[in-house]
């Protein structure tokens, strides 16, 4: 047994060389799972996005549509002197408002001169043919967070969302649901059937001033956030 050599260097660098290889294979396993966990968070932040794009298209086609409505309106009510449904107007003063609302104004027909300077037009008057899109959405932002991905998420990125968030689902007095209260239906595809159209000029009035304070603080958090993640 005295004359037996160990061959110690060997067994060694055969302990050394498996506990390198178990090492290497727990940071492979490791950094496997970061890149799953990477992915899911990039998977999130995307839909997240998307989301938040589909709300501020709908307020900013909301402001746009509610706006351009209300400039018609207050024409339109402005210029019918008469309370006849007849409308008294310059003819560049009415030229201007068929180039901007040409499907509303495209029937109007010259009747007479009111005046040298003011003519006398008719056209069917409609008073409200404008609906709230509806379809704000907070599903996305919901299930990441009822699904712990957004754990993974840097603390700045997840402070800008939620503050992009708290001002989506923030109450400030209006919402299209409010507005659906003062109709009661539809008279054609093009005209909407009102119980009372002071309480909708009011609400479509305040839905444009909402609208654009929540775009406005949306945007100014949305340009700020680092969308892309490395």
């Amino acid at each position: 047994m005295s004359n037996i050599r160990i061959d110690w260097i060997n067994h060694l660098v055969g302990f050394f060389t498996a506990l390198i290889g178990i090492f290497i294979a727990f940071q492979l396993d490791d950094w496997q799972e970061r890149n799953r966990e990477q992915e899911k968070v990039k998977v999130t932040l995307a839909a997240i996005k998307s989301e938040i794009d589909d709300n501020r298209e709908i307020y900013s086609r909301d402001i746009e549509v509610l706006t351009q409505w209300r400039e018609y309106w207050d024409f339109m009510r402005s210029h019918d002197k008469d309370n006849i449904g007849q409308i008294i107007a310059t003819k560049k003063e009415m030229d201007l408002m068929k180039r901007k609302h040409a499907d509303r104004l495209g029937s109007v027909e010259f009747i007479k001169k009111y005046n040298d300077s003011l003519n006398v037009y008719g056209t069917h008057f409609s008073l409200v043919d404008v609906m709230v899109e509806s379809g704000i959405s907070t599903s996305s932002w919901e299930a990441a967070k009822s699904g712990g991905t957004l754990s993974n998420l840097d603390h700045s990125r997840m402070t800008q969302l939620t503050k992009i968030y708290d001002w989506i689902d923030k109450d400030l007095g209006i919402d299209d649901a409010d507005v659906i209260k003062s109709l009661s239906g539809f008279e054609s595809e093009d005209e909407i059937v009102i119980t009372d159209l002071k309480k909708i000029l009011y609400d479509y009035n305040m839905i444009v001033r909402v609208y654009s304070f929540k775009l406005a603080m949306i945007d100014s958090i949305y340009k700020e956030i680092e969308w892309e993640i490395d």
